[in-house]
């Protein structure tokens, strides 16, 4: 298997540039087709994988992974093909034997290597947006916004390729990832220092379990009322800006129990009442007892809560958001490439064949990208073949397992199961006593709190005392 891969290898990388160039010909012809420039600029979403579980090792200098891939999607369609891609390999097998042999090589500059870059070099984003940014400028394709998350300068490797080739003044925007601002206000949430009596419960333990509820239910909230209002105005920013202050206030006041007046005239997704106010439809908060007025925030607490609303739900958040766009497809990429290289496992030589494969059943999907795959190795698949046909049905599966998942009632359902797990999972904590007896570094040896590494004293219970 090893020999087939190095064999098809290079023809499955060009089969994927054909694809990438194919994807944006599609691009200048849908631009024709709305009356617009063929070589208008594109919005984009970028995002990296690395070929490690951990970015550091305990065991080597420097970053624990050897390789790492870069995937630019387009945000233009409902696709969101993928256009551009990049491998940093630092992995070269023949080298690594020539210097325990002795010999003084470097990679990437000896015969035979299959690195591109210095195995001391850091692996970066930023290189990785700079090297799409390059391929993206050979076939003539501008950028004017990305979409990223909040710890990588791609944006700022790609504008650097813009102005490197086509104009030096070309400004490439940067916005904000809708999920990963989520999960930023959540972390920001548990950071907050809030007042003692702010949430309900007899123990520290019980308050710490409902603050991180409030905080997940803070966070699917604040995304669900931008995303109504992106639905309700089709994304006109300046209509929403106008609602945003008022819609905080109202979010506030409905923590504080007071929701029956502002809720229902504001999309705040609690109409008031009972069975229609927030506080019933939410999971976070009905499954761990809290009602309407539970919460007893003070004047610090509700400014508080007020400008953790405000990561997602202010002017400065939506000009950061300006498409409410998110990184959600080259996540989905970067589990498809984890499935063809696994980061339990080095692929020195076919990694960027692997990864072509993976990019290339992203955007033609299965059956499709096995067959052109067959094609271009020539090995074809004739039409009416038991292969061919078992490819359709597989594909049928898909589709229909994918309308399923996305249909009303097993929404619905399973918000209403993931409630009463949360519901379940709450009283048999508060029943079941702990019995493991489980204490952090209980079984390691410790020192004297008053003495020096030096003048080391064993202390009763560690393995150093004596029968």
């Amino acid at each position: 298997m090893q020999r087939i891969t190095n064999n098809v290898c290079d023809k499955v990388v060009k089969l994927a540039e054909n694809e990438t160039e194919q994807v944006v010909e599609n691009f200048r012809r849908r631009n024709q087709t709305l009356g617009l420039n063929k070589n208008s600029p594109v919005k984009l979403q970028m995002d990296g994988t690395y070929q490690s579980v951990h970015i550091k090792s305990r065991h080597k200098m420097g970053q624990n992974a050897s390789q790492a891939i870069g995937i630019a999607c387009e945000n233009e369609t409902d696709n969101h093909d993928i256009i551009g891609f990049h491998l940093v390999n630092k992995l070269c097998w023949v080298g690594a034997w020539l210097r325990g042999k002795g010999y003084d090589v470097e990679c990437p500059n000896h015969e035979y290597c299959t690195a591109n870059t210095n195995r001391y070099d850091p692996l970066s984003e930023k290189d990785l947006g700079y090297e799409i940014g390059k391929k993206m400028a050979k076939l003539d394709l501008l950028v004017d916004y990305c979409t990223t998350d909040g710890d990588a300068k791609s944006v700022q490797g790609l504008q650097e390729a813009m102005q490197e080739i086509f104009d030096p003044l070309w400004s490439v925007n940067r916005l904000a990832d809708t999920i990963h601002r989520g999960q930023s206000q959540f972390r920001e949430v548990l950071r907050a220092k809030f007042s003692v009596g702010m949430f309900p419960g007899a123990t520290k333990a019980q308050r710490n379990d409902i603050k991180i509820a409030f905080a997940n239910d803070l966070k699917l909230r604040s995304h669900g009322i931008m995303k109504s209002l992106f639905a309700k105005y089709n994304g006109d920013r300046q209509q929403i800006s106008k609602c945003l202050p008022r819609i905080v206030k109202s979010v506030v006041n409905c923590y504080s129990g007071n929701c029956s007046d502002t809720c229902r005239w504001s999309i705040t997704l609690c109409n008031g009442g009972i069975k229609t106010s927030w506080w019933n439809k939410s999971i976070n908060l009905s499954s761990h007892g809290l009602q309407n007025g539970s919460l007893k925030p003070n004047k610090t607490d509700k400014l508080l809560i007020e400008s953790l609303l405000e990561m997602k739900l202010s002017q400065t958040a939506l000009n950061q958001m300006q498409f409410f766009s998110n990184t959600n497809k080259c996540e989905s990429v970067n589990r498809t490439i984890s499935t063809y290289l696994p980061k339990n496992k080095n692929f020195s030589r076919n990694a960027i064949g692997r990864a072509s494969a993976a990019v290339l059943k992203v955007n033609n999907n299965r059956d499709v990208a096995l067959a052109k795959t067959l094609k271009a190795v020539g090995c074809g698949l004739g039409r009416k073949s038991r292969a061919v046909v078992a490819l359709k049905k597989i594909r049928k599966h898909e589709i229909y397992d994918c309308a399923y998942q996305k249909s009303l009632r097993v929404k619905f359902n399973r918000l209403k199961a993931r409630k009463k797990q949360a519901i379940n999972f709450l009283l048999n904590k508060r029943v079941r006593k702990r019995l493991s007896g489980y204490k952090k570094h209980q079984l390691e040896p410790k020192l004297c709190q008053n003495a020096s590494p030096k003048e080391f004293v064993p202390q009763p219970g560690c393995s150093f005392w004596p029968d």
